[in-house]
């Protein structure tokens, strides 16, 4: 790259050229200059050095540019005019009386002429060499940082472009990112809006239907209101028609008398029979024959269990002769009649619960209206199961009272002190008597429930049987004390039913027969023991 540095001098000035390999400047210098200073012409005149390698640090560009350069320099050297022939021959020898005055230097002679000036001489040539060498290498100096320059911008140019390319392009995704982001913004505000829009329409509606469901609530108050006081107007309207009435009694009050039932009859055969010892022996075969059906395992239960099996006795005749009777006090052929009606009602009517109702009101009206006429009825049953069990019992045993007496007489020697003197038979019948009452009053007032109540017994089999009866914990509870909760949990199988257990199936209304069904009051029973 070449750049000319000129140095512009007054009109009249001649201009010089001198060029180097990165630069060329011009020098100029006028006439006048040329005549007073004699040794810069001389300078200009006498003819460069050739250029020396070892100052020259450039290319082969610059050497080219050099050589140019001392080319032009030979040009301009041609160009200056050389001095008059007179001056440099020196033949003429003027006298001293011809010496013209002196002139000032530049000044025009008698013919018009400037006289040129006097030829440099050997050391301001070298001088001005030595100058314009400086010059030179200041210049070869200046170009070479002007290319360093020129090769840092030109670098700085490249990753600037480099730079605005790639921020070009980020700018151009953020751009996109932007206008992508500002569209979604949009689409979200606009279904902000439409959500907000239906918010408000669900709060109206909600709003609505609060003050609906207000409106039923208080409708539905009221309807509870009317049908609890048909219920009351159609309970007493019922039990005026039927001849009195009350509440319904709960469940712990059938279980609450099952219990003192089981307490009773426990007592009775303790007080009775504690000192008895049994004889099977003695026994007839029809007595035989109904204790193998009221107590299969009685053969085996006379060993070791003589309490539990004449306590199993007794509680297998009471729920065969007075809870399993359609209602106690009716005859056969009564009982008979009214269990065909409530068949009959059965087929005519397929809802359970109005037959449950029906029959709960029928009994209800023997109960309390006839209950006179049902009192022979009553006696005549009661009688038959004191009969049924004292035949029973007595053909098993010996004389109790005789045997009890002597040994309660033996006793009285010993040192554990006299023991309570057993009953006599007529005493031993009264509390009999009072244990059957108490069953028939929990009988009829299972009967007259609208809710059917199902007094059950389990079956007790030998424990070679193929077919057990095994021990159930929801139904059933041992009363041996033998076994822990993990043996029964095992599900032994059931040596002795020794009290029964009540059932009650459907709700107080005599309906939900299938989904209502509760354990009033569980079985005692007798299991076998693993060792057995």
């Amino acid at each position: 790259m070449r750049k000319r540095i000129q140095t512009r001098g007054s009109s009249s000035t001649s201009s010089h050229v001198l060029r180097n390999p990165a630069s060329t400047m011009t020098i100029t210098t006028s006439v006048s200059s040329r005549a007073a200073t004699p040794a810069a012409t001389t300078a200009a005149q006498a003819p460069p050095p050739p250029p020396k390698s070892g100052n020259c640090n450039s290319s082969s560009t610059d050497d080219d540019d050099d050589h140019d350069d001392d080319n032009d320099y030979d040009d301009d050297r041609d160009v200056i005019t050389p001095p008059p022939r007179a001056a440099l021959s020196g033949s003429a020898k003027p006298s001293a009386s011809k010496t013209p005055s002196p002139q000032p230097t530049g000044s025009p002679d008698s013919s018009g002429r400037t006289p040129p000036s006097p030829p440099p001489t050997r050391a301001s040539r070298i001088t001005s060499y030595d100058s314009e060498q400086q010059q030179q290498q200041i210049l070869r100096e200046k170009d070479q940082r002007i290319a360093a320059l020129e090769r840092e911008l030109d670098s700085l140019s490249h990753n600037e472009s480099e730079r605005a390319a790639f921020w070009q392009v980020q700018h151009s995704n953020l751009h996109q990112q932007f206008l992508r982001t500002d569209t979604e913004l949009r689409q979200l505000r606009a279904e902000h809006d439409l959500c907000a829009a239906e918010r408000e329409e669900l709060r109206q509606d909600w709003d609505a239907a609060r003050r609906d469901l207000a409106a039923r609530e208080c409708e539905i108050v009221d309807l509870r209101g009317q049908v609890r006081g048909l219920k009351e107007w159609l309970a007493n309207s019922t039990r005026s028609a039927y001849g009195g009435g009350g509440d319904v009694p709960t469940d712990n009050v059938f279980a609450d008398g099952f219990s003192r039932l089981y307490n009773g009859l426990q007592n009775w055969v303790i007080s009775n029979f504690r000192r008895t010892k049994l004889d099977l022996s003695r026994a007839d075969a029809d007595i035989l024959e109904e204790l193998s059906s009221l107590a299969p395992t009685y053969e085996d239960l006379a060993k070791d269990a003589k309490l539990p099996l004449l306590q199993s006795l007794v509680s297998k005749i009471l729920v065969e002769m007075v809870f399993d009777s359609y209602f106690v006090g009716l005859s056969n052929d009564h009982a008979k009649q009214f269990s065909r009606m409530e068949a009959l009602m059965g087929s005519f009517v397929e809802d359970p619960e109005l037959v449950n109702q029906w029959r709960a009101s029928t009994l209800t009206i023997l109960s309390r209206n006839a209950s006179e006429k049902m009192q022979e009825g009553t006696a005549i049953q009661t009688n038959a199961i004191i009969a049924r069990i004292n035949r029973l019992l007595s053909g098993i045993t010996a004389d109790q009272f005789t045997a009890a007496t002597g040994a309660a007489t033996a006793q009285n020697t010993t040192l554990r002190g006299p023991s309570p003197a057993p009953l006599d038979p007529a005493a031993r019948e009264t509390l009999l008597r009072q244990l059957i009452t108490t069953a028939i009053d929990l009988a009829r007032q299972l009967s007259v429930q609208r809710a059917l109540f199902r007094v059950f017994l389990p079956t007790a089999t030998a424990a070679n049987a193929d077919q057990q009866t095994i021990f159930n914990p929801a139904r059933m509870e041992d009363v041996g004390g033998l076994l822990d909760e993990d043996a029964l949990a095992a599900g032994p199988a059931v040596r002795c039913a020794i009290f029964p257990g009540v059932v009650k199936r459907g709700d107080e209304n005599g309906g939900n027969l299938q989904q209502y069904e509760n354990v009033i009051c569980k079985a005692r029973v007798l299991c076998y023991h693993p060792e057995d």
